[in-house]
């Protein structure tokens, strides 16, 4: 028995004891969970001749599923659950496809292996036995632990880590045994807390049996969420508690759990009641969560099952929502990349041809005047490449109103679009050849590439935008020529006439007019940032998300239009080269957000903050 009061810090869900010094563990790391698996089933060959010899198998087996599976990776950061997900392993040779149902399969592991506990000593015997309930298996125990979860759930704050006092657990172990027909409940519920007392299970006894918990918040949650889906009226229990961020997680493995013991129809009433008003603040706050908790249980286990209209109707409202103004930028931020996972309707993002934006043109000041660049960056050398004393001419053009999305550079992709010998490489082909590049670089990582469609492509460098360029002129042949902005053109459609600071106007940027700085630690789903549009024009993502190639060489300033203009086609040397960079990344600060910052890169350059959007022009202005 222990000899002291233990509580669980429900911020990091660790064990401490009062007034001792505690440290918080890190992660296990993906390495880490890889050298745990080799090791535990080392253990368990020495032990078993039978596992000696699948040993190096299942060891293979249970790292390709955490490295294929982002949910288990997650539960495996934790050394208790990781060690759970080993024993469901050990047992079945698989390990369920969704975290409910691997969470149930953890749950009824825990329940035998405390009952193995009690037979140890003849003492305690098996606690079905104990408690006066013989030849019930000890699962019978699982409704009852829903309760027990469910109630030390509603207590649960930063002063209440989920403990729950011996009479209130005496009385729900009490009311749970009358159901059973057991013949002294009052008797039985004593006995039950005896052997939680010396034989912690799933639950956990103070040394002086005044106050029990879980053994780890995360079998309260999954327990508390099974109370939610078997209450008396599920779908208003879950609807009554969906504002409360610690029901968050309950109300998800619930729901997991009723669809994976095949209850769709509860999981269908549910989402009729979230998505039935997507007009409102709370509405579409509602239609996110629908979309988290299909998401979850992921929508191709709900086909066949009258999900197909429901899902039609959150992917419509979702694309709404993306580039509304109800929500604040971050909700907006986390449709857009759920609807990165469903296909995102909206014209011009996930196919072709662009949306595009006709721009005027018109004499503009470009860049920023000595004494902007004086009260702005203090004099600073490195700016000044932005001073400019005479006025630009633009020609008429069209501008993109999203950057070029992963989805949109797909279809270059799928189309032969990285054979060197194809036409539209005319002036990057020795740079393929070369490096014998078939993707971007950040193609595969799901932070950036092609598992979010809807955000801007990046790791591309100005050969490859060039290409893309090409080929869609190609591709489209509808009389316009597309190509990347000159560097006048995209300022001049930045800015305006009026030489706004930002796309949106002169005030500072925030979170709500752009992705930058870090904010969102990534790109975002392109039109999340409705708040900095141009105005008049509606560009969209101009200000931050990602570096956009222009396919102007680097010159000192002063421009003009004619020394500005760029060959579209020329086989010009241009390894030798530089080609400015507009607009910012989500990385860089308010400074380079600027609209008439430049920067400059290498041609052959790449990164995860870079990217670019399409220009057009009539088929009369490709020559230069």
């Amino acid at each position: 028995m222990r000899t002291y009061d233990a509580q669980i810090n429900p911020e990091n869900r660790h064990w401490h004891l009062p007034g001792w010094p505690t440290v918080t563990l890190a992660d296990l790391t993906p390495a880490q969970m890889e050298h745990f698996v080799e090791a535990w089933y080392g253990a368990v060959a020495m032990a078993d001749p039978n596992i000696a010899t699948q040993r190096a198998e299942r060891v293979a087996e249970l790292r390709t599923a955490l490295q294929a599976r982002p949910d288990l990776r997650e539960l495996g950061k934790r050394p208790l659950l990781l060690t759970i997900m080993a024993l469901v392993h050990l047992r079945q040779r698989n390990l369920p496809e969704d975290r409910a149902s691997l969470y149930r399969e953890c749950v009824e592991i825990l329940l035998a292996r405390w009952e193995l506990r009690g037979k140890e000593e003849t003492e305690y015997k098996a606690l079905m036995d104990y408690i006066g309930l013989p030849g019930i298996e000890v699962k019978a125990l699982r409704p009852l632990l829903a309760e027990v979860a469910f109630t030390a759930h509603q207590a649960l704050s930063a002063q209440n880590p989920g403990v729950l006092s011996s009479a209130t657990l005496q009385v729900l172990v009490q009311k749970f045994l009358a159901t059973k027909g057991h013949p002294n409940p009052y008797a039985g519920a004593l006995r039950f807390l005896e052997y939680t007392d010396y034989r912690a299970g799933l639950l956990h006894a103070s040394a002086a049996g005044a106050d029990y918990q879980f053994a780890h918040l995360t079998f309260q949650e999954y327990l508390a969420g099974l109370a939610l889906v078997g209450a008396e009226r599920p779908v208003q229990a879950i609807l009554a508690r969906r504002h409360d961020e610690r029901w968050r997680v309950p109300i998800f493995l619930g729901i997991g759990h009723a669809v994976g013991e095949g209850l769709p129809s509860l999981f269908r009433d549910l989402l009729d009641e979230l998505t039935s008003d997507a007009q409102t603040l709370q509405g579409q706050r509602d239609l996110i969560l629908a979309a988290e908790l299909a998401a979850d249980v992921r929508w191709e286990r709900l086909e066949g099952t009258g999900f197909k209209k429901l899902k039609t109707g959150i992917v419509h409202d979702l694309a709404a929502v993306v580039e509304g103004t109800l929500l604040p930028a971050t909700e907006r931020v986390r449709a857009g990349e759920l609807l990165a996972g469903l296909g995102d309707p909206r014209p011009g993002v996930c196919s072709l041809p662009p949306v595009m934006v006709e721009i005027a043109g018109g004499s503009f000041g470009m860049g920023i005047t000595a004494e902007e660049h004086k009260d702005l960056y203090g004099g600073k050398d490195w700016y000044k490449r932005s001073i400019n004393t005479q006025p630009v001419i633009v020609a008429p053009f069209a501008l993109a109103r999203y950057p070029v999305t992963n989805a949109q550079y797909k279809l270059f992709m799928d189309k032969d679009g990285y054979n060197p010998e194809q036409p539209w490489w005319e002036i990057g082909r020795d740079w393929l050849k070369q490096q014998g590049y078939r993707q971007p670089r950040f193609w595969d990582d799901p932070r950036f590439g092609i598992a979010r469609p809807n955000h801007p492509v990046v790791g591309v460098s100005w050969y490859e935008a060039t290409a893309f360029c090409a080929w869609l002129t190609q591709h489209l042949k509808d009389g316009y020529v597309y190509c990347l902005p000159s560097e006048a053109e995209w300022e001049f459609a930045a800015r305006g006439r009026e030489r706004r600071m930002y796309a949106w106007g002169n005030e500072e940027p925030d979170a709500e007019r752009a992705n930058f700085d870090g904010i969102y630690n990534g790109t975002t789903a392109v039109g999340c940032f409705p708040a900095g549009a141009t105005p008049d024009t509606g560009l969209l993502d101009m200000t931050g998300t990602v570096w956009e190639w222009t396919r102007s060489a680097y010159r000192n300033y002063p421009l003009t239009s004619e020394t500005d203009t760029e060959s579209l086609y020329t086989k010009h040397n241009s390894s030798n080269r530089t080609f400015v960079l507009r607009g910012g990344s989500w990385r860089n600060t308010r400074v380079v957000a600027r609209c008439a910052y430049r920067d400059v890169l290498n041609p052959a350059s790449f990164n995860g903050l870079l990217g670019f959007r399409l220009a057009r022009l009539f088929s009369s202005s490709s020559s230069s």
